[in-house]
């Protein structure tokens, strides 16, 4: 009886009972201090759909976004999930970051319903047989290219702070960082930050004028980066600070000002793309939303790219066989490759920022 009622419900997602819309949800941080990340996502995911919709939409057929606000607290996953499905979504965009996608990844194996990740990069989501797919490479990779650019440079005392909501991902960032500086490495001090340390960040800066590493991993969001590099610059620490693709965004300069110059990020996108097809959705996006996307941004559209993909090739109601029959889709900027688990591969990028500006390290 169960499985005929999950049929007939999947059914009833995908025909709409003869609606003549496709339902698809997007679930991310549209406040709190993950915004930055969530509102771009969602807000490249809207551009992609209005473009396809104004083209025609699927067989004819418009797609509708049904948004749901983690509000930046991951234990409210389960529920935003629930809200979408039980709206008729038959696909999610959604969660975007590893802190949100433990439980998102839980719920949606339970309620059947496919997932795609925009940002989630947890090593912890890969090689699982799931209903969780992502269109960007694991966390393992951000740190080896960290990691190889430090020792490069000589760096071997480090001092590392990452955010607690989102431990997940930070520590595969971390451990492998440290695993690629090699055997000469010496960690002084690795600082989780809550809540609390977030809002008045003095104290973790007084331990690491102290420790004076060679180099500082901070892995949190744009904004908590850029306060922790404006109290650092205050308490004239030295340290290279070394930042996740998390945080790569216009608010880390925004809020940051010249206290983040000379900082380095792992990208996952080439942030000052000349080919046309980037330029065309870069300018779109700036006249819809009047401000540059951001690679969640890009992402959130490329996601939409590959769920509307998805949603062309569903037979009979069945939307995993759909995703998993995708091996590779061009997005914007790269061929973005579907490994057999629903792994995202993708080329990562180094940059710096100078005169507030990111720029590219060769």
């Amino acid at each position: 009886m169960s499985k005929f009622i999950t049929l007939f419900f999947l059914l009833f997602l995908l025909t709409g009972c003869g609606s003549k819309t496709y339902k698809v949800g997007f679930i991310g941080s549209l406040s709190g201090s993950g915004a930055p990340l969530g509102a771009n996502g969602r807000n490249g995911a809207l551009l992609y759909f209005d473009e396809l919709n104004k083209s025609g939409g699927i067989n004819g057929r418009r797609v509708e976004l049904i948004e749901a606000d983690v509000q930046s607290m991951p234990d409210k996953t389960g529920e935003c999930i629930e809200d979408v499905y039980n709206k008729g979504a038959a696909i999610v965009i959604g969660h975007l970051t590893s802190g949100e996608g433990l439980e998102a990844q839980i719920k949606a194996n339970q309620l059947k319903i496919p997932m795609i990740s925009a940002t989630i990069s947890g090593d912890n989501f890969s090689g699982l047989d799931d209903y969780l797919f992502r269109i960007t490479s694991s966390n393992d990779y951000q740190g080896k290219y960290l990691g190889a650019y430090a020792k490069k440079i000589g760096y071997k005392t480090v001092n590392i702070i990452y955010d607690i909501d989102n431990k997940s991902f930070a520590e595969v960032i971390m451990n492998s960082f440290l695993n690629e500086l090699g055997n000469d490495k010496r960690v002084l001090n690795s600082i989780i930050l809550n809540n609390d340390q977030k809002k008045d960040l003095n104290e973790v800066a007084d331990i690491l004028y102290k420790d004076n590493a060679d180099v500082i991993l901070a892995i949190n969001d744009s904004v908590t980066n850029a306060k922790l590099c404006q109290v650092l610059r205050k308490k004239k620490v030295t340290s290279r600070v070394m930042m996740s693709a998390w945080s790569i965004m216009g608010a880390l300069i925004e809020n940051g000002g010249e206290s983040v110059e000379d900082t380095v990020h792992v990208s996952l996108f080439l942030l000052h793309d000349n080919e046309p097809s980037y330029q065309k959705f870069k300018n779109k996006y700036f006249e819809v939303y009047n401000e540059y996307p951001n690679f969640s941004g890009l992402f959130g559209y490329e996601s939409a790219q590959y769920a509307a993909e998805v949603l062309k090739r569903v037979k009979n109601n069945d939307v995993l066989t759909a995703l998993k029959s995708i091996k590779t889709f061009q997005g914007v900027q790269q061929q973005i490759g579907i490994d057999e688990f629903g792994d995202g591969v993708r080329e990562l990028y180094l940059y710096t920022i100078k005169n507030g500006q990111f720029k590219r390290i060769e």
